[in-house]
Order: C-alpha cells, then structure tokens, then sequence
C-alpha cells in the first residue's frame, strides 16, 4: 500500500466512528459528527508536526488514543477475516489478530498521515434512504502540496445521533474488500496456516 492511500485510510479511519466512547453528544447529524471527529485529528496532527520525527512512539500514542475511542478495531478484524476464517479461528486468534490488526493500523497509518502536513477535511454531504442510514463524503485537502482526495463512507445509527461507520471508500477504493482479500490471499500462501498469518501481519502490511 502507497504512502498516499495509507494517509487516505489513515484519515476515515479518524474521521469516522465505529464506537463511541467517552462524552456523549447530544443526536448528532451525520454531517455534524464527521466534522466534528475530523477536526479532533486535525489538532492533533497539527501538533505532532513539531516533535513526531524525533518521538513517533508519542505520534502512535496520540494517534491510537483518538483511534480506540472512536474505531470498533474487532469489528474491522473480523470483517477482514471474513465469515469463513473467522468461523475457524478460535477465540484466542480472533482476539489476536484484532490486536495485531489494531496495531499496525496505529503505526503505519499515523506516520503516513502525519507526513502529509497541515491539512483540510471538508465533509461535503450526506444522503440516503432514512436517518438511521447515511453515506457522507468528504474531501480531503493537502495544505503542503495542494494534493485533494475524495473520500465516502457508509453511516448507521445504533441510535438516534449515535452514528457508526459500516464502510469506508477511498477515490473508489474499498478498503474492508481489499484488506479481506489480503487476508484471504495470505491464508492461501501460507497453507491455511492462521498464526503465520496473524503473526505476519504487521510485517505484510509494512511492505506494502
């Protein structure tokens, strides 16, 4: 994966909840929670600018903070594995891959985000068929180098106000499908083989 795409799902990933945590906020719009969250990992990737290079163990904490209160990590796991592995895998590799998972999500995402520079999110709109059920899209803007990309993601609400992502699409790109292959690709190269798998996760996805 290109430093680029890294930094475009670095950014839903931060821009969307998965799961709430933390403050309550009173029935949020769709529209109203993307601005909201986005400008949460705005500040800190504007403060990160100053000692990430020399300290990028604080980066990750900072970054991975925002992330565990708002990102359902064993609900992205799982998707990745897919109904089929996931059925196969015993408590103890589930819980382990969704930790291997969250990490490597937490490093390589947060440095390729932060390397971007000062940035913009403009959530543009959001529609569709009910108010439990939205699709917002945004676009992203590089303030360094003027680079914009689009960015939509799938809404529900487990409650009135309180949204969670299902999906996350980036200039087309279907990040939950194109991790789920990786995945699946992975567990075909190495036999069947669940914890090489999980244990070569980060590693994988670094060489992307």
């Amino acid at each position: 994966m290109s430093n680029r795409r890294r930094f475009l799902a670095s950014l839903l990933l931060g821009v969307s909840s998965l799961f709430s945590a933390g403050v309550v906020f009173a029935e949020e719009s769709a529209t109203d929670f993307a601005e909201r969250t986005s400008a949460e990992l705005v500040e800190i990737l504007d403060k990160a600018q100053g000692y990430y290079k020399t300290d990028p163990d604080k980066l990750h904490t900072e970054i991975g903070g925002l992330l565990d209160e708002v990102v359902d990590f064993k609900g992205i796991a799982r998707g990745v594995m897919g109904k089929q592995y996931f059925k196969e895998a015993t408590d103890a590799q589930k819980a382990a891959f969704a930790d291997t998972f969250r990490l490597s999500l937490i490093k390589a995402y947060s440095q390729a985000l932060v390397g971007f520079g000062s940035m913009k999110i403009d959530v543009l709109s959001a529609k569709g068929p009910s108010d439990q059920k939205q699709t917002v899209d945004m676009l992203a803007k590089s303030l360094s180098d003027g680079t914009t990309v689009s960015v939509r993601y799938s809404m529900a609400a487990k409650e009135p106000g309180d949204w969670i992502v299902r999906n996350m699409i980036i200039e087309g790109i279907n990040l939950g499908q194109t991790y789920r292959s990786q995945f699946s690709s992975s567990m075909s190269q190495n036999n069947g083989d669940m914890d090489t798998v999980i244990a070569n996760w980060s590693e994988a996805e670094e060489g992307n």
